[in-house]
Formats: C-alpha cells, sequence, structure tokens
C-alpha cells in the first residue's frame, strides 16, 4: 500500500513513513481495512501538510492503525462533524472519511480522530485470536496403489 502513495506525496515535496511491525494480526476483512487506510492517506495527501505517517501496534485486546501528517490539522468547527458525510474543507466530496468509518465498523472495530492538530486518525481494530489463525496442513503424499 504504501508504494501507492509515496509517488503522489513525492511529487509534492512529501514523505510517507510505513512504521508497522511484523507479525501483528487482526480480525478484518482485508479489502475493508485496505480501503480504510486508503481513505485516510488519501485524505492526508490531499488535506494535509509535510509527512505522512502510517503506523501500527498491538494493544490489550486490539490493533491500533494511525495515519497522520505534520499539517495545520482539522479546523476546530469541523472537529465534531469530520465523519459525517459531505463534511470537508476544500474542495473534495466529503465522503472518504465517513466510508473509512463505515468499513472499519463493518469488521467490528472504531475509526477515530484521536488529535485535531497535527491530525492524527486511529483505527481501533479487534486482535486475532489464536483460533483464528491456522496453518496450513502437510500435504499427504499419494502412493500407488
Amino acid at each position: 500500500m504504501a508504494e501507492e502513495w509515496r509517488p503522489a506525496l513525492k511529487a509534492d515535496g512529501r514523505s510517507l513513513k510505513v512504521r508497522v511491525p511484523d507479525g501483528l494480526l487482526a480480525r478484518v476483512t482485508p479489502a475493508r481495512i485496505r480501503e480504510a487506510t486508503g481513505a485516510l492517506l488519501d485524505n492526508a495527501a490531499q488535506h494535509g501538510a509535510g509527512t505522512v505517517t502510517l503506523s501500527a501496534r498491538a494493544a490489550e485486546s486490539s490493533l491500533l492503525v494511525e495515519v497522520s501528517d505534520t499539517g495545520a490539522g482539522i479546523p476546530e468547527e469541523l472537529v465534531p462533524h469530520v465523519f459525517d458525510r459531505g463534511v470537508s474543507v476544500g474542495s473534495s466530496t466529503g465522503i472518504g472519511l465517513a466510508l473509512a468509518r463505515a468499513l472499519v465498523e463493518a469488521d467490528g472495530g472504531r475509526l477515530e480522530l484521536s488529535r485535531a492538530r497535527p491530525p492524527v486518525f486511529t483505527i481501533f481494530l479487534p486482535a486475532a485470536r489464536a483460533d483464528d489463525v491456522v496453518s496450513a496442513a502437510p500435504r499427504r503424499t499419494s502412493t500407488p496403489r
């Protein structure tokens, strides 16, 4: 995913930092979390400034994914409405954050604006349980009879 966003940010003189340790597992639909994270990265690219950071970490019973940038952030009057459909700064449609929230909630997670200035959006996802992770059973070799 990071490779999709780096060229556009670089063209604007910006960069993308990714801080995602190996081995993090969450109970999510891969396409949903990819779309939700993509909407947050797009929001940071369109409305933010400076370096965009995508990070993830494990918490007690959840996995946290954060997208932030070093821009001025969300105007105070928009903070309570940032996830409302149609609310936007500038010329965007105002559906990206509402869609991202709906996708995250469809997998039992939640999306919050953790800090308005500079902006940090946090996705809280249910952590994978041991029984969610299955290993491939060894293949049996067939012998002719």
